[in-house]
């Protein structure tokens, strides 16, 4: 198998692992030793605004819901189309920013396509292959529609892309 950064993993009904049920996660980084990803469309508790402020003591107007990256705890990343703002490209039109200068200029930017994110997703050496091999996760490569779709329609939107 190849190495799956710019791609989606898609929860098949057959995944074992309940952290991820009906789950799309956007691989950032894969190879050998390890996978990371972030989980995109699992619905977090905080707003953008209240983590900014207790993160920076700085008041921020964004109101997002920050989103749920996966079971580890990570940083505050933000998903967005600003190449001049980014850390990383992802895809095409898809930027992954978590510096703390490219997170705020991101927020001041006036952009509907922001996914504020905290916690990730991660695999250890072989740990997403086997998975994959057991048919517990389909693959697509990730675009910009399908990363910033409702993440309530989301796991639907690329399972139909997938069938």
């Amino acid at each position: 198998m190849g190495f799956l950064g710019g791609n989606l993993l898609v929860a098949s009904p057959y995944l074992a692992d309940r952290n991820f049920l009906r789950s799309v996660v956007l691989i950032i980084s894969h190879d050998d030793e390890h996978a990371f990803g972030l989980l995109l469309n699992r619905a977090g508790y905080d707003s953008l605004r209240e983590v900014w402020q207790s993160l920076t003591g700085e008041v921020q107007m964004r109101s997002e819901m920050i989103r749920t990256g996966g079971p580890l705890d990570g940083p505050l990343m933000v998903l967005h189309h600003q190449s001049d703002s980014a850390d990383t490209q992802i895809v095409d039109g898809v930027y992954l920013s978590s510096t703390r200068d490219n997170v705020r200029q991101v927020m001041q930017a006036p952009s509907s396509d922001l996914i504020p994110v905290m916690g990730y997703s991660g695999w250890g050496a072989g740990q997403l292959e086997v998975e994959m091999e057991v048919g517990g996760w389909m693959t697509l490569p990730a675009s910009r529609d399908i990363v910033f779709a409702d993440p309530a329609e989301m796991w639907n939107i690329a399972s139909r892309k997938i069938s």
